[in-house]
């Protein structure tokens, strides 16, 4: 932890593998009225499953209280992610809450005096802040996407080092941890989410009539994954990838796919915008949070598993209209760049809120 004389400082954790929301790790470099950071960094998986009820009673309960108490004795004002330990701090309180879980205690807690802003990453969601009675501004800063990391050079050698041939067609899906139903029926929390059941469903489809089209699994696989994937010789796993690197391998791409089914009421999909980013051509479910590809332009959004079959097969048969889809996804991500989104936050909300606060210390 740095200490200065100044303002602002930012409480709140991200996780060193496994996970690909850089949000805070690309924002804060960028944010000038934040003049101190504290780092929680989250544990590894392995360090979750061993220690995870020690961190969630002894870290949580007396640790992170006591870090938080003594940053109230040094900072007149705290920007912070973790809402649980806002009632530690009793100065002025900026909050970022990128995925938010509402129940009345979350709301209750964001509406203490000393809460001034909230901050989320959805105009639906902010709909659902109000409406279940924040009496805060609540602003809307979506997440970004590096696109300086966009490489031309590099996507032509991971073409070479994937073996890409110009005849390829190349549907391709991204999470950080891959599922089958199998897993879902077997118990793992994750797997509604991050399963590839319906994926799998579609493709055993797409196949019957396109049997060369190949399935790129980006993620950490299951065994249930693994092994499907070696029943399948048009699917290939390429493991976890870092965000670093997401853009260029997903430009290898000629189709991605968003076959996610639970809906996440209007939450932000940043691996939408990256897959316009990258010029790739999308397909997706009608989840909330396609609404991405809707406005946009960027691809079809298909209602039922047939719909979802031909949208791929009609975009594996016609290069120009994966052309088209791609141009209109990049233009619709240009607005989404970290340097973009931090000037917004600058300006919108920190310097807003900040001024806020001088002018009642100095009056």
């Amino acid at each position: 932890m740095t200490s200065c004389n100044k303002p602002l400082v930012w409480w709140g954790h991200w996780y060193p593998e496994g996970h690909n929301n850089c949000r805070y790790e690309a924002l804060l470099p960028r944010l000038t009225s934040v003049h101190a950071i504290y780092q929680r960094r989250g544990q590894a998986r392995w360090r979750q499953a061993i220690r995870g009820r020690l961190d969630n009673w002894l870290f949580s309960r007396f640790l992170y209280p006591g870090i938080v108490r003594r940053l109230a004795s040094r900072y007149p004002a705290l920007f912070c992610t973790d809402i649980r330990y806002i009632p530690y701090f009793h100065g002025p309180i900026i909050v970022d809450d990128d995925d938010p879980v509402f129940t009345p205690e979350r709301i209750a807690l964001l509406n203490r005096p000393n809460v001034l802003a909230v901050v989320t990453t959805t105009e639906q969601l902010r709909e659902q802040f109000l409406s279940l009675g924040l009496a805060k501004p609540c602003h809307v800063i979506p997440s970004g996407v590096h696109l300086s990391l966009r490489n031309d050079g590099r996507k032509k050698e991971l073409e070479k080092k994937l073996e890409k041939q110009e005849s390829d067609i190349v549907v391709g899906f991204s999470v950080p941890y891959l599922y089958t139903d199998e897993d879902l029926k077997a118990g793992s929390p994750e797997a509604a989410l991050r399963s590839i059941g319906f994926l799998s469903s579609v493709m055993e489809k797409v196949w019957e009539q396109a049997p060369l089209i190949k399935l790129w699994l980006m993620g950490v696989p299951s065994r249930t994954v693994q092994a499907y994937a070696r029943k399948h010789p048009q699917v290939r796993l390429l493991g976890y990838v870092t965000h670093t690197e997401v853009l260029n391998y997903f430009a290898n791409f000629d189709i991605a796919v968003y076959p996610r089914l639970v809906d996440l009421s209007g939450r932000h999909s940043i691996k939408l915008v990256e897959f316009m980013a990258a010029g790739v051509p999308i397909v997706s479910t009608s989840v909330t949070e396609a609404f991405h590809v809707r406005a946009s332009q960027s691809g079809i959004i298909a209602t039922d598993r047939e719909s979802f079959v031909q949208a791929i097969l009609e975009l594996a048969a016609h290069r120009d209209l994966r052309q088209a889809y791609s141009e209109k996804g990049k233009l619709y991500a240009e607005s989404y760049s970290w340097e973009n989104l931090a000037r917004q936050y600058e300006s919108q909300v920190l310097r807003h809120h900040l001024t806020q606060i001088h002018s009642r210390e100095s009056q």
